[in-house]
């Protein structure tokens, strides 16, 4: 029998800034909600990706960047996101999605799910936030 386990946080060292701090990662892997992220992902993912501003990696990132011309009066400028996902308004990543949802003709192809009933599960998923370090439960 596989045993569900809370979430794990741990550190990946940043070595390319001063002092190396730490990234923190949480790995839900083997967590009880873990299938349902995976259920939500497999429902989602379709709907991601189709934007003028989407890259999929550094490498398709590099291949539209090196077709660009910049003018003698232009700069190229490059910001560091910071806690991006800790950042995200939930309510508003919920609506968005709940409306692309609504307008997706295919939905009805990976699931029986109404988009209220996908919307309240990710707002779900995306609210109850708790980890475990050094055998301690912090929750969020």
């Amino acid at each position: 029998m596989l045993y569900k386990q809370p979430p794990r946080i741990y550190g990946l060292p940043k070595i390319h800034k001063a002092n190396i701090p730490l990234r923190p990662i949480v790995s839900c892997v083997n967590t009880f909600a873990y299938d349902l992220f995976a259920f939500l992902a497999n429902i989602l993912s379709p709907l991601t990706g189709n934007s003028d501003f989407t890259v999929t990696n550094s490498a398709h990132f590099a291949s539209i960047i090196s077709s660009e011309n910049i003018q003698d009066n232009e700069i190229m400028v490059s910001f560091d996101v910071e806690s991006l996902f800790t950042n995200v308004p939930i309510e508003g990543a919920v609506q968005a999605a709940r409306g692309k949802l609504e307008s997706d003709p295919d939905l009805a192809d990976r699931t029986t799910l109404t988009p209220a009933e996908i919307a309240d599960l990710l707002d779900f998923v995306l609210r109850f936030t708790y980890f475990q370090y050094n055998g301690t439960i912090y929750e969020q």
